[in-house]
């Protein structure tokens, strides 16, 4: 299961990486918060989209869908 976050895009990139790192900061929080560790997710750059969560877990994602209350992201994917 996979959740995308949208990026910002333009200024050489650097409001982009500034909220992609963000965003792995409130995830780094989130997986400390719910006794799980950050190498369960893996995140990807996809340039002009933004950053790319894939959970390793089922139960990973449902939990995050049902908990999650920091930078909104754009949409789910399998």
């Amino acid at each position: 299961m996979q959740v995308l976050f949208k990026l910002p895009i333009g200024g050489s990139g650097k409001p982009g990486e500034m909220k992609a790192s963000h965003i792995r900061v409130e995830l780094l929080l989130w997986c400390v918060m719910h006794g799980f560790t950050y190498q369960d997710l893996q995140l990807e750059r996809v340039l002009g989209k933004g950053m790319l969560v894939t959970f390793k877990q089922e139960d990973l994602f449902t939990l995050f869908r049902l908990t999650w209350q920091g930078t909104d992201y754009d949409r789910f994917a399998k």
